[in-house]
């Protein structure tokens, strides 16, 4: 997932407004024949619709509009409901329901979405190798010029699977090795072998070498978390060794509090300082959280004041009039991002909305439901339009002024 911009539209020049403003017909009028303009190749009028319609997000976005001609250029499909593992840290392990794998036809919906969108996420809640349809899936969405990758836990990454994901040509396959040693990472992963997974993980990296590709990059993946975090660096060398592209971590939810790096910031921020050394003697790409605020007299907090969300400040209101007017660029810094100008999230229950960070509605709006509407129709859903007005008012809903995505970029 690519961060949020941070570069506040400019509301306040009548020349630059009226540039946006042909510049939005120009591309609107581009997108409605660009698949009959005449001696070109599907494939290549795939990519100018992609094109185009990521040229008119971003004049839809610079300009204050929030009911979108564009469509979403980022799609996460919860194609896996179901998974054969228990991670201690996992909403499954925590009382949330489990649902039935998608189906190919249920994907089939958003090909009206696939011919401008860029790249599609096909994951959910579950394991997605354990979906009997995600190969044909796969080639649906690469018939549509879309990047494609997902995460796996690799216990089902057979060397047969593998194969097939690099000859189809996905653009990354995400391992989750949340530890780098056998005991921390079976006491986390229930179900899992680290042997299997570590196995897999390199007979992947092996099989690739053998293909002669440099694709699909393989990304491991860590929660971070107090049973974990002592090990961190030691999975910057695991990666390494395995022959990944990179180690991608982030903090464990606040779903299990007890569980949370912010009990002790001091000794996360040590582990992470020193882990981003080895990281780059060692050449591996890695993605980490920013540091963690340290008290000024360094102690865990207790479990029942843990929180990984900071408090919204006083300024940001609970609710907001119906009728929201735009902020002068000065106001908006940091207090917005352009997901809901570019990216669809479809939840396993079936609600959608823009990121994983905001789940079904803002003031009472809801963003809707796949089971009730076609997904076009939810792209300006009351709930997604609402939103847009709030982030361009400079009056964001908690969630987003505690988004960790939003604060990591705003601190790099």
């Amino acid at each position: 997932m690519n961060p949020p911009e941070t570069l506040a539209p400019d509301l306040d020049s009548p020349s630059r407004a009226q540039a946006r403003s042909d510049g939005i017909e120009q591309a609107r009028q581009a997108l409605a024949k660009v698949f009959v303009v005449p001696n070109l190749t599907y494939p290549q009028r795939l990519q100018h619709a992609k094109d185009i319609n990521a040229l008119l997000a971003l004049l839809e976005f610079q300009s204050g509009i929030v009911e979108l001609e564009s469509r979403p250029q980022l799609i996460d499909l919860p194609v896996a409901g179901k998974c054969n593992l228990r991670c201690t840290m996992c909403g499954l392990s925590h009382g949330d329901p489990s649902y039935p794998n998608w189906t190919l036809a249920e994907v089939q919906r958003f090909e009206p979405l696939f011919k401008t969108a860029r790249s599609v996420n096909p994951t959910g809640a579950g394991e997605p190798l354990s979906n009997r349809d995600l190969f044909s899936m796969l080639e649906l969405f690469f018939g549509y010029g879309l990047a494609a990758g997902f995460f796996t836990n690799a216990t089902l990454l057979t060397a047969e699977k593998s194969e097939r994901l690099i000859r189809l040509g996905i653009t990354q396959l995400n391992i989750s090795i949340d530890g780098a040693t056998k005991e921390t990472f079976e006491a986390i992963r229930h179900g899992a072998k680290f042997e299997t997974v570590v196995g897999n993980a390199r007979a992947f990296v092996q099989k690739r070498r053998e293909l002669g590709r440099d694709r699909p990059a393989l990304q491991i993946g860590m929660v971070l978390m107090q049973e974990n975090m002592h090990e961190l660096v030691d999975m910057v060398r695991l990666a390494a060794d395995i022959g990944a592209n990179g180690l991608y971590t982030m903090f464990v939810s606040p779903l299990v509090p007890e569980k949370m790096c912010a009990r002790d910031p001091v000794r996360t921020n040590r582990c992470l300082r020193e882990a981003r050394k080895v990281a780059a003697e060692l050449k591996l790409h890695f993605h980490a959280p920013a540091d963690l605020p340290e008290p000024k007299i360094a102690a865990p907090l207790p479990v029942e004041s843990a929180s990984l969300a900071a408090p919204a400040p006083a300024s940001v209101p609970a609710a907001v009039p119906q009728a929201v007017a735009p902020a002068p660029a000065a106001q908006l810094k940091g207090h917005y991002c352009t997901y809901p100008w570019k990216q669809m999230v479809v939840w396993n229950d079936g609600n959608v909305s823009p990121c994983c960070r905001i789940r079904d509605q803002v003031d009472g709006l809801p963003f809707g439901q796949i089971q009730d509407s076609e997904p076009e129709a939810l792209w300006n859903s009351a709930g997604m339009v609402r939103l847009r007005e709030r982030l361009l008012a400079g009056k964001p809903p908690p969630d987003c002024v505690a988004c960790p995505i939003r604060t990591l970029h705003m601190q790099s």
